[in-house]
């Protein structure tokens, strides 16, 4: 265990930038505390009237390898997607304009998480993928929010392709 918070909030320009930075050992891996802590933060900015703008940034070398595999399992999935869906429900709901920093790899529920942010902003060596058809499954919040915000060329290829 780690006394350091998952997810640090600071502001910038008199308090129009909120900066949502979330770190987690292993690649960022998206967990249900993150989700709720990202939840939250984003819902309150939003009744927040000087936030004008929100950036969500994985800190390290990776944006995040995705959600947690072992909150998929059969006793944890329920719950793990109640609250990703939540997260989602909010981040579309908000008036105030997200924007996904990404650099490193951006895989999974971390591509969906930056996907439902209004704008990304990837480093030119960022690495984008949906790599759940890998394991077995699809992805299906990526199948329908990717081809909005990528085409569905380029959503088929990310999620059929695996990388």
């Amino acid at each position: 265990m780690t006394d350091q918070p998952i997810l640090t909030s600071s502001t910038y320009d008199e308090g129009s930038v909120l900066h949502l930075a979330f770190s987690k050992p292993k690649g960022n891996v998206i967990d249900r505390d993150l989700v709720a802590a990202l939840d939250a933060a984003i819902a309150a900015a939003a009744n927040a009237v000087e936030v004008r703008v929100i950036l969500i940034e994985g800190l390290g070398k990776n944006f995040s390898y995705g959600a947690s595999v072992e909150e998929h399992l059969p006793d944890q999935v329920a719950s793990m997607l109640a609250g990703f869906h939540g997260l989602f429900r909010t981040m579309i709901k908000t008036s105030t304009p997200l924007l996904a920093v990404v650099r490193g790899h951006c895989l999974g529920g971390g591509l969906e998480l930056a996907a439902f942010c209004h704008r990304v902003f990837a480093a030119p060596e960022a690495k984008l993928g949906q790599p759940e058809i890998n394991l077995g499954v699809f992805a299906p919040v990526a199948s329908a929010v990717l081809p909005y915000r990528c085409g569905q060329v380029v959503a088929d290829d990310l999620l059929l392709s695996g990388r």
